[in-house]
């Protein structure tokens, strides 16, 4: 039985040897105890009752292997049975003369073309049972092993595993891997046995070096596209193919895919691989879950030539050997840079660029991409690609749109579409995110969907988009109406600004603003400490062509306007400056270059000529964390300045929550997650995890002041945090937060022993216990313990018996019991067979 072995312990002492790769009874004296397993089935062993007696069952064998070699080494034990599910494990033995090492080698390498250098050994004992172990080391290469062609099949033609599947261990499992679960594969997957569960997940929040755009520019809520995704992984696999386009249609959403398979990349930091770079020609950009257009904050390139000078500053390449170089010299700096730094190239919008400038963008990534840099490009379709490597997307399908739809209903606070609606929207829109936004506008408005589709239907891209905005602009007050034609001629204009242009008073232009801004068109990005507004690109071509409909002296009034931005002139504040990227290009090279202290000196020179631009204390703070001896504070110091001038980048928060981490500032950490949370930055399940790891950081904190009561609360919000990032996170890392739970829930239970017998001391700790069980914990030892402290509580109420505190606790406990008895309803549905050990503790409940 279990209690014969420390699970835990046995799992540690499993992942050294596979680690050292032992085959031999070293592995067997971990997990044997008498006739008596240690039941450790997971992720790095598996017991076998029964040699492979057919092909079906060899295809099995062949696939738990392929999957340890995926995800951690491990063992494979033949001759002992499971005897009590996931509790009792005995030896039976088994002919070991059955299997075939070599033969078995032969037949692996003719599934997936590699060779996993499995070994083997066997054991007899006094009884005459023999076990056969099988040891599989894990996989040192980059890309996963996947089969190529289909495995052996039953007699009722069920197949062992599937051509084109990869296989990896998922707790005691070896299952096919989906979605992020490739991500996983591609990292340095570093054994969670082999470190505390903290400490493990501390080390997986390292990210690859990046200058992602923050995702709310982008897209901040991403939805569906799994399969797209799977095959980007798959790409990743591919030792023959260093190029992706993903190809489509206007409002299809690839850049959004892009950007998710980048952040993926970044999260899971894939072997050889060093940081990921992401350029774009898009000057705004359509947002699904705002449901608006966006300027970009940095548009990188307008042509071939502009392209390749920014490919080569962001390799270290410096502005003195990038000037006056021609086209040739400039690809051969950046042969040689991305050789030295492997990079995951992201190239959004290509064809925004003349046809034959996107011919040469496809063949500089065929002839630079390798096994170690790779190149992702986005454009339109275009038929020259070959279908070999340009994946076509289509628009939103099923469960997805649904979703998709019933977000825009919530950004815009419109009417909820039925099913038929949705049917209907979607034909018209062919699943477009971007189509679908413009013909809800219309739904919005008060059409039916129906009647939307009909006015909608036929029309696509601007046109569609124009038809909608028409609509809402015609709806304006004649207020609004005159400030949008203001900030469309200017395009880019303070407030004082717009007072001047449109003569209103203070309430009448705020009530303007604020009409415009909740139809989405205006923006209000800050410079300075004064609101800034303006208009899109695809919004002030609109107005300025019905101009002579929003105000009737529209002549006079843009003659004005102009007239007033001329007077400014110097005035204006350049919304492009050039320093601060190529100052920032610069440090970054310098960095890499591993020279912090040139690196910041030219931040700081960059610093005081742009007056202290807000992305320069980002890069400042870089270089502070990248010194021989990290300054932690000051990087701090400078990213708090960062995130007050407007900085949202995922980069500002993961240096933010690092420095803090590093000085062991628990509190400053949790307040860096939350803040990272509620502004949508990143993962939302990553950063929900690293608020559970702070958290347990401010409880042990508490614990050394001697305050337990504070500690438990915060090991409790610990707990709640992980909880939630469960559903949010991939299934590889799912089984890691659920150990995590379960250490931080023990914990609790070790604090309580701090705290004072009192009957409500110990039902509050029902209450958490309680708490637990809602959060799937039903291991026996937790639902052992939420009954024994509830009789506890009892117990010490029967010592009172008399007088207001008696009284008062008696209806504490009376409240608590059918609580306790609901937990223990719902954990006896999840442990099935368990019926002798919920029905004692029932009786200990009722007595109590």
């Amino acid at each position: 039985m279990g209690e014969y072995f420390s699970v835990g312990n046995c799992r540690i002492e499993l992942a050294k040897h596979i680690e050292a790769g032992t085959c031999n009874n070293k592995v067997i004296d971990v997990i044997k105890n008498g006739e008596l397993f240690a039941p450790v089935e997971c992720e790095i062993i598996d017991y076998k009752e029964l040699l492979p007696e057919d092909a079906f069952s060899l295809g099995k064998i062949i696939r738990h292997i392929v999957a340890f070699y995926n995800t951690y080494g491990g063992y494979l034990v033949f001759g002992v049975s499971e005897t009590v599910a996931e509790q009792e494990f005995r030896l039976v033995g088994c002919d070991t003369q059955k299997l075939d090492i070599k033969q078995l080698k032969d037949k692996i390498y003719s599934y997936i073309g590699a060779h996993i250098s499995v070994s083997a050994w066997n054991t007899s004992y006094e009884d005459g049972k023999s076990i056969l172990i099988i040891f599989v080391p894990r996989r040192t290469e980059q890309a996963p092993a996947y089969f190529g062609k289909e495995g052996p099949t039953d007699l009722k033609g069920k197949f062992a595993f599937r051509k084109g599947e990869t296989y990896l261990r998922l707790g005691d499992n070896s299952v096919p891997a989906a979605g992020q679960d490739m991500a996983f594969l591609f990292g340095a997957r570093e054994c969670r046995y082999l470190a505390p569960i903290f400490e493990h997940l501390k080390r997986k929040s390292k990210s690859l070096e990046h200058n992602l755009p923050d995702r709310n520019f982008v897209c901040p809520r991403f939805i569906g596209r799994k399969a797209i995704i799977e095959l980007l992984w798959a790409w990743f696999a591919d030792e023959f193919s260093y190029v992706r386009v993903l190809a489509g249609e206007g409002g299809l959403g690839k850049t959004s895919i892009g950007y998710e398979f980048a952040q993926q990349v970044c999260s899971s930091a894939p072997i050889g691989l060093e940081r990921v770079l992401w350029v774009t020609a898009k000057n705004e950009q359509f947002i699904a879950d705002a449901d608006k257009y966006s300027p970009v904050p940095e548009t990188h390139y307008g042509s071939y030539k502009t392209l390749l000078e920014k490919l080569c500053l962001e390799s270290a390449i410096s502005s003195s050997e990038i000037d006056g170089a021609d086209e040739k010299l400039l690809r051969r700096f950046l042969k040689n840079a991305l050789e030295i730094f492997p990079t995951l190239v992201i190239v959004d919008d290509v064809d925004s660029l003349e046809k034959e400038d996107q011919r040469r963008v496809l063949e500089l990534a065929m002839q630079l991409g390798s096994t170690d840099s790779r190149f992702l490009l986005t454009t339109r379709m275009n038929l020259t690609y070959s279908p070999d490597i340009a994946i076509e997307i289509g628009g939103l399908k099923d469960q997805d749109y649904i979703d998709y739809v019933g977000l825009l209903a919530e950004r815009f606070k419109g009417p909820t579409l039925n099913s038929k609606d949705i049917e209907v929207v979607h034909t018209t829109t062919h699943g477009s995110p971007l189509f679908t936004e413009s013909l809800y506008r219309l739904i919005r408005r008060g059409q039916t969907s129906k009647a939307a589709a009909e006015e909608w239907r036929g029309k696509k891209g601007v046109e569609a988009r124009s038809a909608a905005l028409k609509r809402e602009i015609s709806s304006l007050k004649a207020e609004s109406k005159r400030v949008l034609l203001a900030v469309s001629i200017l395009h880019s204009c303070s407030l004082t600004e717009l007072q001047q242009a449109t003569q209103y008073t203070g309430e009448t232009l705020n009530d303007s603003i604020e009409e415009l801004s909740s139809l989405f068109l205006i923006s209000a990005p800050r410079i300075g400490r004064e609101p800034r507004y303006e208009v899109l690109d695809t919004v002030a071509n609109l107005v300025m062509q019905i101009k002579e409909t929003m105000i009737p002296d529209h002549i006079k009034f843009h003659d004005a306007v102009i007239k007033l931005r001329k007077a400014a002139g110097s005035k204006m504040v350049l919304t492009k400056n050039n320093l601060v990227g190529n100052a920032i290009n610069e440090a970054s090279a310098l960095l890499r270059a591993g020279d912090a202290e040139e690196a910041h000196n030219t931040v700081a020179v960059a610093q005081r000529r742009s007056k202290y631009h807000p992305d320069l204390y980002l890069m400042q703070a870089k270089c502070y964390l990248a010194e021989a001896k990290p300054r932690h504070d000051d990087a701090r110091r400078v990213l708090q300045k960062a995130y007050d001038g407007n900085v949202r980048k995922p980069l500002l928060f993961e240096l933010w929550y690092d420095a803090e981490t590093s000085m062991n500032h628990s509190v400053g950490a949790l307040s860096i997650s939350e803040l990272a949370i509620s502004s949508g930055v990143g993962k939302a399940g990553q950063w929900m995890v690293k608020k559970s790891i702070a958290l347990v950081g401010v409880a042990k904190d508490q614990e050394q002041a001697g305050y337990p009561e504070n500690s438990i609360k915060h090991l409790d919000q610990a707990a709640e945090s992980a909880f939630d990032a469960l559903p949010v996170i991939p299934p590889t890392e799912q089984v890691e937060i659920k150990d995590a739970l379960f250490e931080i829930h023990d914990s609790v239970i070790r604090q309580s022993k701090r705290l004072g017998e009192t009957p409500v001391n110990f039902f509050d700790i029902v209450n958490y216990i309680i708490r637990m069980t809602a959060r799937k914990d039903v291991r026996k030892i937790t639902l052992s313990r939420l009954v024994d402290f509830f009789e506890r509580g009892a117990q010490q109420i029967s010592k009172t018996k008399s007088g207001r505190f008696f009284s008062e606790t008696v209806a504490i406990r009376d409240a608590l019991k059918p609580k306790v008895i609901q937990s223990l309803d719902s954990a006896s549905k999840v442990r099935m067979g368990d019926e002798e050990f919920f029905s004692e503790l029932r009786s200990r409940v009722s007595r109590a």
